[in-house]
């Protein structure tokens, strides 16, 4: 009686451990935080021009709150200058009293923009294999020029991305595509600012 006893209380907590484990990522380790890295170039419409091209870098942490669902919160840094004009086209944005014509839209040639962005990812990098990943979030943007008229210097923007991530041995790399929404604008609609962006987690 006494073995049987012993046999059952080693039978439950053999599934107890057993139902635990299918709950957790595959190899039985729980999620860390995980650093991350990334370097891209993007492109991005804008009124009066055909479109503006950067560079951009960012770093930022992995949050896990779930065995694939990470909060990603991190910092960015790009720099984009205009790749073509409209011509003479004039985009008018305000008329000073002084003024007989408005003034036309402008962008400077350069521009150096800084933000803080978080985003929901979900990406099973659990094994060695590829494997996809998709995010989706918002970034609060500034721009360190001097804001011309018809545009904000501070701005927030949604975005979503999907790439392909991948770990042989060591850091987890990869790249995605990140499409975001620019109303930062008031002479025309919302804008499209599109990036390729290599990244490591590790």
């Amino acid at each position: 009686m006494a073995t049987s006893l012993r046999v059952r209380r080693t039978v439950r907590r053999v599934l107890l451990l057993a139902s635990m484990g299918l709950g957790m990522p595959i190899g039985a380790q729980r999620p860390t935080v995980q650093r991350n890295v990334a370097l891209g170039v993007l492109w991005q419409s804008a009124p009066s021009f055909i479109w503006e091209r950067g560079v951009l870098v960012d770093a930022g942490i992995r949050i896990p709150v779930g065995a694939w669902l990470y909060v990603h919160p991190n910092l960015e840094m790009s720099r984009s200058t205009f790749s073509g004009s409209g011509g003479d086209i004039c985009i008018p944005v305000d008329r000073q009293p002084t003024e007989q014509l408005p003034r036309c839209f402008d962008r400077p040639l350069h521009e150096v923009t800084g933000g803080l962005g978080v985003r929901l990812e979900g990406a099973n990098t659990t094994h060695n294999r590829r494997h996809l990943r998709g995010a989706i979030g918002f970034a609060v943007l500034r721009s360190f020029e001097q804001a011309n008229p018809g545009e904000r210097a501070h701005f927030v923007v949604p975005e979503a991305a999907l790439g392909v991530g991948s770990r042989l041995t060591g850091p987890a790399w990869g790249m995605e595509a990140r499409l975001r929404r620019l109303s930062r604008w008031g002479t025309e609609g919302p804008h499209t600012q599109l990036a390729l962006r290599t990244f490591v987690t590790w």
